[in-house]
């Protein structure tokens, strides 16, 4: 098949299909893997080979591994974020504020901006930071959830030199728009203020979360329920953080220091995706990963928080 073949409308099917079953199912995967074997019967091809053969390229595809490759170093994070104590000491420090659910949501929404580096990182770091201080505020997980996902990707979209940027830039190139990606790059600065939706959709979450745009539909019914008797997770619902996460525990007398253990790892991702863009006019998104997981490794050893041992059964 070639790639640069154009099948007009019929190109929306496999979205609108994937987006339609979504609704109806609630099976995100399930959806998704519909609207592919959609696309492939568009595209005219065998439904099983074609399906397989895509899986083959897909798995041997530089930006799938790449995707992996971030996918693995922010569990790392997460998990030595946790080991650390720097949850715990951030979660601590909010707390003695008595934050009410407006500054939770706030502060919730203010950190996703803060984390526009990847919007594959941002909602699970800003979600594991913020769940402890939302549930004592009584602020439903449903909102949360908002919260994270829609100021995530929308913050990634606006900044150049996020994995966003990038990939956009290396869209148009690839579409023959531009000749290189210095070229595409600068087209994605100057389109920056006709992006409506991301813009848009930060304004809305800043909107609600400082309660000016009230609540509505199921939304606000969940947050009756929160409010109400304390229910922050619906009845049936299934937490979608893995439960290893979550029994990964601070050795005893451990004191995370939040300039280093919690911000740190964060302002060297930015550091180093924000310079590789201004010296190479490439952000390297993935390297800036491992250099803080690599800081919190050391950092951790030094301030005898764990052995090598432990961190590397993270």
């Amino acid at each position: 098949m070639d790639p640069a073949t154009s099948y007009g409308i019929l190109s929306l099917l496999p979205p609108l299909v994937a987006v339609v079953l979504a609704f109806i199912t609630r099976d995100a995967v399930f959806s998704l893997l519909i609207g592919i074997l959609v696309g492939i019967g568009v595209t005219g091809q065998n439904i099983l080979f074609g399906f397989t053969g895509l899986v083959q390229d897909a798995l041997g595809n530089a930006d799938f591994i790449w995707v992996v490759c971030i996918e693995v170093f922010v569990g790392i994070m997460v998990a030595y974020f946790q080991k650390s104590g720097a949850i715990d000491a951030f979660t601590k420090k909010i707390s003695k504020r008595n934050i009410n659910a407006v500054g939770a949501q706030v502060i919730s929404w203010l950190l996703g901006i803060f984390i526009f580096f990847s919007d594959y990182f941002s909602p699970l770091y800003v979600g594991t930071v913020m769940k402890g201080i939302t549930d004592k505020a009584r602020v439903s997980r449903e909102k949360l959830s908002y919260i994270c996902s829609s100021t995530s990707a929308p913050v990634c979209t606006l900044i150049p030199f996020s994995a966003w940027g990038v990939y956009e830039a290396g869209l148009l190139v690839g579409l023959g728009a531009f000749a290189d990606k210095t070229i595409a790059t600068n087209a994605v600065v100057k389109m920056v203020p006709y992006n409506f939706y991301g813009i848009i959709s930060i304004a809305l979450v800043g909107l609600i979360a400082m309660g000016i745009v009230p609540d509505f539909g199921p939304m606000r019914k969940a947050e009756k329920r929160a409010r109400e008797t304390g229910k922050v997770i619906a009845d049936g619902a299934k937490p979608m953080l893995g439960k290893e996460l979550e029994q990964i525990k601070p050795n005893e007398g451990v004191e995370a220091n939040l300039l280093i253990n919690f911000f740190g790892p964060a302002v060297i991702i930015i550091g180093v995706t924000l310079g590789t863009y201004l010296v190479t006019g490439n952000a390297k998104t993935l390297e800036g990963f491992i250099a803080a997981v690599v800081f919190q490794f050391v950092t951790m050893l030094f301030q005898k928080m764990a052995t090598v041992q432990e961190l590397e059964e993270q």
